[in-house]
């Protein structure tokens, strides 16, 4: 096992080899997750094991966990999100083939044979992102509400009370003419 991860590898024959990577991959590296981290300091703990499907596809299993801090989209204060995801993914050459789904499993398109680690990580951390960061218990920076109490209780009506018609004023300019 190493410590420090590749840059690109042939996944099937890493799945041929039935080869286990561990390692760490610094967020400063990948820059779509940088985009949306508030501190580009941090690391992630990668761990990789290339082996067959029970359908005998060729696929990684593993998972990668680490903290990112974002800021929390209700309070728009800094947060900590702590990502503990499991990866299970068929290794595919062409777009057509239907075999993983079938399987249950989702499928990454390998061009080439090669595969960029750091993409098929950063792919799947950004899968793991919650679509909207938030804390478990905060309070928005506006009130949802705008207004006082005090409004609501005066613009209550009675019902006894007859509303004015706006267009009354119209009824009378016909007869003028």
């Amino acid at each position: 096992m190493l410590n420090r991860l590749p840059v690109e590898i042939n996944p099937f024959r890493y799945v041929e080899q039935r080869r286990e990577l561990s390692g760490i991959m610094p967020l400063r590296e990948m820059s779509r997750l940088v985009e949306m981290a508030l501190d580009s300091s941090g690391d992630f703990q990668v761990e990789l094991v290339f082996s067959l499907s029970e359908t005998h596809l060729p696929m990684v299993k593993g998972s990668v966990q680490g903290q990112i801090q974002v800021e929390c989209q209700r309070c728009l204060q800094p947060m900590t999100l702590t990502i503990n995801h499991p990866i299970e993914v068929v290794f595919t050459r062409s777009e057509t083939d239907r075999r993983p789904e079938e399987a249950g499993y989702e499928s990454w398109v390998v061009e080439d044979d090669s595969l960029y680690l750091r993409d098929f990580v950063e792919d799947e951390l950004l899968l793991a992102m919650p679509l909207i960061p938030r804390h478990d218990s905060c309070q928005p920076l506006k009130p949802l509400i705008e207004g006082y109490e005090d409004d609501a209780v005066n613009n209550e009506s009675d019902p006894t009370e007859e509303k004015k018609n706006p267009f009354a004023v119209l009824k009378n300019w016909k007869k003028s003419e």
